[in-house]
C-alpha cells in the first residue's frame, strides 16, 4: 500500500514538474509578472509586394500606442523579415519562441510558411493571428493559439465558382502554382465549380517562384490550340501570376482570368499594363466601402503615407487591432486568456468587416467582396452588373 502511494505520489509530482516547465506554462508564469511593453512578433516577408501590408500593421502600433496602448502599456513590435522562406520563418519562429516576453505573432502571409510556423508558435504558446494565410490546412490541425483574419480558400473558391456561373462562364481552365496556397485554392475552386455545373476542361500547375516564362508558355499554347473555354481560374501570386496574365494575352487568350487574394494588388499592372481587363480577384476589403470604419481608416492611412490602402495594408491594420482587441477584452497579455478573448469577440467590426472566430481560429462570415481592374486599379463588382452573355468563348482550332 505504502509503495504504491509512494509511486502514485511521484507519478504526480513530475507531472506537475513537466507540465509548470513546458514552454506554454512558462510563458504564461513571466508574463503574467510583466508590467512594462506589451511584446508581440511582426513576421512577413519585406520584399516590396509586402510594403504596403508593413504599412498598415506598422499604423495600427503607432495608433494604439498614441492612445495610451492597451491597459495603459505600449506595444512593443520585434518586426522580422522572413524573407519568403520557410527556414527563414522557422528560425524567427524559433527566436521569438526563445523570448518569454513574446505573447503574440502577427503573421506570417503566405499558407506556405504560416503552416509549418504555426507549429512552433503553438509548441512554445505564442498566439499566432496571420493576416492572409488562407490554406484550409492552418486551421485543421487542432492548433489553440492559431488565428487568421481572412475566409480560407474554401470560402473563396466556392465563391469564385459562383461568379463563374452568374457570370455565364460554363468551362473553365484551372492554373495553380504548386504551393499550399495555390493547390488548396484550386481544390476547392474544382470541388465547388462541379457542385454548381461549371466544367472544369483542364488543369495544370507551375512550380513555386518560379521565372521560367517558358514553362507558363507552353501550358498556354497547349490550351490556346485544343480547347475551347471560357475563362481561367489562375490560383497564383503575384509577381509570378501577373507574368501567367501577361503572357496568355500576348498569345491571344483574351477571356476572363479569375483569381483569389494572390492577385489583389493593383501594382498587377506593372506587369500585364495599365489597359488590362477581364481579371477579377477575391478581396476582402473595399476602398469605396461607405462603412464608417472604413472610411475612417483610408482618410488615416493616405494622410499617414500620401496614397491609399490596398487590401493588404486593411489585412495587416486589422490582424494587428484585432489582436488588441483581444488583449483588452481579457485585460491580459496572457496568451491563454488571449485567446479565450478571441473566441469570445461577437460584434468586433474591424477595416475588413467582422472578426468573429470559430473553435478552429478561422474568421467567420467575412465578406468576398470580387473586385474586376478597370483603367489600372481594381473596382467592386456591383450586384447590378449584367452576365456576360454576348461573350463567345475562345474556340479551338478546327
Amino acid at each position: 500500500m505504502n509503495c504504491k502511494w509512494t509511486l502514485m505520489g511521484l507519478t504526480l509530482i513530475l507531472t506537475s514538474c513537466s507540465m509548470s516547465d513546458d514552454p506554454v506554462h512558462q510563458r504564461a508564469r513571466h508574463i503574467q509578472k510583466m508590467k512594462g511593453d506589451i511584446v508581440i512578433g511582426i513576421a512577413a516577408s519585406k520584399d516590396p509586394l509586402e510594403l504596403p501590408l508593413w504599412m498598415g500593421m506598422e499604423l495600427a502600433v503607432k495608433e494604439i500606442n498614441a492612445a495610451g496602448g492597451i491597459m495603459g502599456r505600449r506595444i512593443n513590435a520585434i518586426s522580422q523579415n522572413d524573407k519568403d522562406s520557410v527556414a527563414e520563418a522557422l528560425d524567427i519562429a524559433s527566436s521569438l519562441g526563445a523570448n518569454l516576453d513574446v505573447s503574440a505573432v502577427i503573421g506570417h502571409t503566405t499558407s506556405y510558411i504560416s503552416v509549418p510556423a504555426s507549429v512552433v508558435y503553438e509548441y512554445f504558446g505564442i498566439v499566432m493571428v496571420s493576416p492572409s494565410a488562407s490554406t484550409p490546412v492552418l486551421t485543421k490541425r487542432g492548433l489553440k493559439h492559431v488565428f487568421r483574419i481572412v475566409p480560407s480558400d474554401e470560402e473563396t473558391g466556392k465563391c469564385m465558382a459562383d461568379f463563374c456561373l452568374k457570370q455565364g462562364y460554363r468551362k473553365v481552365m484551372i492554373y495553380h502554382v504548386n504551393n499550399n496556397y495555390g493547390i488548396g485554392l484550386a481544390n476547392s475552386f474544382q470541388t465547388s465549380a462541379h457542385r454548381v455545373g461549371v466544367q472544369t476542361i483542364d488543369r495544370r500547375w507551375y512550380p513555386d517562384n518560379s521565372s521560367d516564362t517558358e514553362a507558363f508558355i507552353s501550358d498556354l499554347k497547349y490550351w490556346n490550340t485544343l480547347f475551347s473555354f471560357d475563362a481561367i481560374f489562375l490560383a497564383g501570386e503575384l509577381p509570378h501570376a501577373g507574368v501567367v496574365i501577361a503572357e496568355a494575352r500576348k498569345l491571344g487568350i483574351n477571356v476572363p482570368v479569375l483569381g483569389g487574394d494572390g492577385l489583389c494588388d493593383d501594382s498587377i499592372t506593372d506587369i500585364v499594363g495599365v489597359s488590362a481587363k477581364d481579371i477579377f480577384a477575391a478581396f476582402v476589403f473595399d476602398l469605396e466601402s461607405a462603412n464608417p470604419v472604413s472610411r475612417s481608416f483610408v482618410e488615416r492611412f493616405t494622410k499617414e503615407y500620401n496614397h491609399p490602402p490596398t487590401d493588404s495594408a486593411a489585412k495587416g491594420y486589422d490582424a494587428v487591432m484585432v489582436l488588441a482587441e483581444a488583449v483588452k477584452k481579457g485585460n491580459s497579455a496572457v496568451p491563454k486568456k488571449i485567446v479565450e478573448a478571441l473566441h469570445s469577440l461577437t460584434n468586433y467590426v474591424g477595416v475588413t468587416g467582422p472578426n468573429i472566430f470559430d473553435e478552429k481560429g478561422d474568421v467567420m462570415g467575412k465578406p468576398i467582396i470580387i473586385m474586376s481592374l478597370e483603367d489600372g486599379r481594381f473596382k467592386k463588382v456591383t450586384d447590378s452588373q449584367k452576365l456576360r452573355e454576348s461573350r463567345q468563348p475562345r474556340k479551338s482550332p478546327q
